[in-house]
């Protein structure tokens, strides 16, 4: 984990509007509000999280990344208490899991 505090500034790039999450964890419950695309928001702390070790069912690690970034995400907490987002969404390419996609979200302007 590393942390930074301070005041940054954040661009939506996501196409689509972002969630904003109730706390700095991929499966956190989502709020009420959404960042719209192209939107840009302020930062008071940035969260870089590792993502555990991507494994499939029978305890493979061949696991396939088109990204170096897919070990980690960086939450972002929205100034004034508004919630996090995360900077990236890693997805699944196929259906069993072992190939990964990034998706940045955010980006820092």
């Amino acid at each position: 984990h590393s942390c930074d505090i301070g005041s940054f500034l954040y661009c939506v790039r996501a196409s689509s509007p972002v969630k904003v999450l109730s706390g700095p964890f991929p499966d956190a419950p989502p709020t009420r509000c959404s960042l719209l695309p192209g939107s840009i928001h302020d930062v008071s702390l940035r969260l870089s999280v590792p993502l555990p070790n991507q494994t499939s069912d029978n305890g493979d690690s061949d696991i396939l990344v088109d990204d170096a970034d897919a070990g980690e995400v960086k939450f972002l907490r929205l100034s004034q208490r508004r919630g996090w987002v995360a900077d990236r969404r890693i997805d699944h390419l196929d259906k069993d899991g072992k190939t990964l996609r990034v998706s940045y979200l955010m980006q820092d302007i």
